[in-house]
Protein backbone atom coordinates (compact mmCIF):
# COMPACT_ATOMS: atom_id res chain seq x y z
CA UNK A 1 0.00 0.00 0.00
CA UNK A 2 3.22 2.32 0.96
CA UNK A 3 4.34 1.71 -2.84
CA UNK A 4 0.98 2.73 -4.69
CA UNK A 5 0.67 5.87 -2.31
CA UNK A 6 4.49 6.73 -3.52
CA UNK A 7 3.23 6.65 -7.37
CA UNK A 8 0.57 8.63 -7.00
CA UNK A 9 2.17 12.08 -7.82
CA UNK A 10 -0.64 14.40 -6.57
CA UNK A 11 -1.95 13.03 -3.85
CA UNK A 12 -3.42 16.06 -2.65
CA UNK A 13 -4.94 16.40 -5.68
CA UNK A 14 -6.56 13.05 -6.13
CA UNK A 15 -7.95 13.35 -2.03
CA UNK A 16 -9.78 16.85 -3.06
CA UNK A 17 -11.29 16.14 -6.57
CA UNK A 18 -12.91 12.60 -4.70
CA UNK A 19 -14.06 14.95 -2.43
CA UNK A 20 -15.87 17.32 -4.33
CA UNK A 21 -16.93 14.21 -6.49
CA UNK A 22 -18.70 13.20 -3.71
CA UNK A 23 -20.15 16.72 -2.29
CA UNK A 24 -21.43 16.83 -5.81
CA UNK A 25 -23.15 13.26 -6.22
CA UNK A 26 -24.94 14.20 -2.46
CA UNK A 27 -26.10 17.30 -3.84
CA UNK A 28 -27.28 15.78 -7.30
CA UNK A 29 -28.63 12.77 -5.32
CA UNK A 30 -31.04 15.53 -3.27
CA UNK A 31 -31.73 17.74 -5.63
CA UNK A 32 -33.10 14.47 -7.49
CA UNK A 33 -35.02 13.28 -4.80
CA UNK A 34 -37.42 16.58 -5.03
CA UNK A 35 -38.19 16.17 -8.59
CA UNK A 36 -40.61 14.25 -10.16
CA UNK A 37 -39.53 10.95 -12.00
CA UNK A 38 -40.50 12.10 -15.85
CA UNK A 39 -38.12 15.38 -14.86
CA UNK A 40 -35.47 13.08 -13.56
CA UNK A 41 -35.65 10.35 -16.36
CA UNK A 42 -33.99 12.42 -19.48
CA UNK A 43 -31.54 14.01 -17.82
CA UNK A 44 -30.06 10.71 -15.77
CA UNK A 45 -30.65 8.40 -19.46
CA UNK A 46 -28.12 11.18 -21.20
CA UNK A 47 -25.48 11.03 -18.37
CA UNK A 48 -22.95 9.05 -20.49
CA UNK A 49 -23.20 10.64 -23.66
CA UNK A 50 -22.94 13.80 -21.35
CA UNK A 51 -19.44 12.26 -19.72
CA UNK A 52 -17.99 11.58 -23.43
CA UNK A 53 -18.20 14.67 -24.31
CA UNK A 54 -16.61 15.95 -21.27
CA UNK A 55 -13.83 13.87 -21.70
CA UNK A 56 -13.48 14.37 -25.32
CA UNK A 57 -13.41 17.80 -24.68
CA UNK A 58 -10.24 17.35 -21.81
CA UNK A 59 -9.01 15.43 -24.45
CA UNK A 60 -8.80 18.50 -26.84
CA UNK A 61 -7.99 21.04 -24.46
CA UNK A 62 -5.22 19.19 -23.55
CA UNK A 63 -3.33 18.50 -26.95
CA UNK A 64 0.29 16.94 -25.27
CA UNK A 65 2.45 13.90 -26.26
CA UNK A 66 0.65 11.91 -22.83
CA UNK A 67 -2.79 12.91 -23.55
CA UNK A 68 -2.37 11.64 -27.51
CA UNK A 69 -1.07 8.55 -26.12
CA UNK A 70 -4.32 7.84 -23.83
CA UNK A 71 -6.29 8.85 -26.73
CA UNK A 72 -5.21 5.93 -28.59
CA UNK A 73 -8.08 3.59 -27.90
CA UNK A 74 -7.52 -0.14 -28.72
CA UNK A 75 -10.71 -1.89 -31.08
CA UNK A 76 -12.22 -3.16 -27.94
CA UNK A 77 -12.52 0.31 -26.12
CA UNK A 78 -13.93 1.52 -29.34
CA UNK A 79 -16.54 -1.17 -29.19
CA UNK A 80 -17.90 -0.94 -25.67
CA UNK A 81 -18.37 2.45 -26.21
CA UNK A 82 -20.27 2.62 -29.60
CA UNK A 83 -21.99 0.00 -28.19
CA UNK A 84 -23.03 1.48 -24.88
CA UNK A 85 -23.74 5.10 -26.70
CA UNK A 86 -26.03 3.41 -28.80
CA UNK A 87 -28.28 1.13 -25.79
CA UNK A 88 -28.43 4.75 -24.74
CA UNK A 89 -29.73 6.27 -27.41
CA UNK A 90 -32.59 3.22 -28.15
CA UNK A 91 -33.17 3.68 -24.55
CA UNK A 92 -34.00 7.60 -25.08
CA UNK A 93 -35.79 7.00 -28.34
CA UNK A 94 -38.07 4.36 -26.57
CA UNK A 95 -38.39 6.66 -23.65
CA UNK A 96 -39.75 9.12 -25.86
CA UNK A 97 -41.54 7.57 -28.15
CA UNK A 98 -44.08 6.20 -25.11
Amino acid sequence: LAKSYRRILHLRLLVTGRFFQTVASLIYMTVLSHLELSTVEPIASLSPIMLLVVELTGYAIRRDKATAAAMNWNRRTIIVRALSLSVVGAGVYLMNRS
